[in-house]
């Protein structure tokens, strides 16, 4: 399907996840290895979780404005459907009314009796 493919080709949420989970691991894998003091090696590694806890955050945030958004968006235009839906419906019961009443349709419109 092409929905599928174009979430295969990099471009849907997993892959952003992943990139991160994969530069959070190799940024920790590497300052483990690397020769620092425990200290310093501890400081280090506090700084870049926090840099990648508040990248993680400013992405969802964007994420979540942005379905806002959208459910919003969906929820006017399903408002507007229905408002539309509500006033067809309407004026097909006031032309239903008025064609039931003239005496030239009324013998054109079968009794419950003649359709069963």
């Amino acid at each position: 399907m092409a929905h599928d493919y174009d979430l295969e080709g990099g471009a849907g949420p997993g892959f952003l996840v992943g990139l991160l989970a994969g530069a959070a691991l190799g940024a920790g894998l590497g300052l483990l290895f690397a020769p620092k003091k425990g200290r310093e090696l501890r400081g280090q590694l506090a700084d870049s979780a926090s840099s990648i806890g508040r990248v993680a955050s400013d992405r969802y945030h964007k994420v979540a404005g942005a379905v806002s958004a959208i459910a919003d968006r969906g929820r006017d235009v399903g408002r507007d459907v229905m408002a539309r839906a509500k006033g067809a419906a309407d004026r097909g019961a006031v032309n239903a009314r008025h064609y039931g009443r003239e005496p030239s349709h009324a013998a054109a419109i079968p009794s419950a009796a003649a359709a069963s």
